[in-house]
């Protein structure tokens, strides 16, 4: 697993490699969290738009893409294989947002950042498709026009980037590290899991 520097010693920041297996499966999901030292996992069913929820520890399943969470006795996750996950957190909330093209377009990173508290907000994007290898048809280059590199391909990071511009980024392309990540672009049909969350053990 990659864990990720926060500037909350007990805020985990994390996401699930190769080596922890597919967690598109409940099992792999379980044994994750629990070797992170959590026991109750909030997660939604992610439908590549713009939805944020707030959850706490009596929230069901729901439609979305965005997590935010006042509630410490749980951790957020979602599921990524080429799809940015961006942990977002302040004094007070903490959040994590699936950041594809689709919900990129549609500013679900603004609109979870205009939701929570901006005094000391921090966020980290973490890995996904970079540049390198978003090549992409006509219909979503005019999506995305000041974003184009090299004609056929997107920057996402960039556009994440834009929308939370106060947030730190891991330059890792999922495409590219076939030995350390899931890539749906590459074929793969598994995925990781990110999951932001308090472990006051540590």
């Amino acid at each position: 697993m990659e864990i990720f520097k926060s500037s909350k010693k007990e805020l985990i920041l994390t996401l699930s490699t190769r080596k922890e297996g597919n967690m598109r499966l409940a099992r792999n999901r379980l044994k994750f969290i629990e070797s992170l030292g959590f026991n109750c996992l909030k997660m939604n069913n992610q439908v590549h738009r713009e939805e944020i929820t707030r959850v706490d520890i009596e929230s069901k399943k729901r439609d979305g893409d965005g997590l935010i969470s006042r509630d410490k006795r749980i951790c957020l996750g979602i599921i990524v294989a080429d799809c940015l996950p961006v942990f977002l957190y302040n004094d007070h909330e903490f959040g994590l947002i699936h950041c594809g093209w689709r919900g990129l377009s549609l500013s679900i990173l603004e609109k979870a950042v205009n939701q929570m508290d901006r005094k000391n907000l921090k966020g980290l994007i973490g890995p996904g498709i970079l540049k390198c290898h978003f090549k992409v048809k006509q219909d979503l280059l005019s999506l995305f026009p000041e974003y184009i590199f090299e004609e056929n391909y997107i920057d996402l990071q960039k556009v994440a980037q834009d929308q939370a511009p106060f947030a730190k980024t891991v330059s890792e392309c999922t495409f590219c590290l076939k030995e350390k990540y899931f890539s749906f672009r590459r074929g793969d049909k598994e995925a990781m899991m990110a999951v932001i969350g308090y472990n006051f053990m540590l």
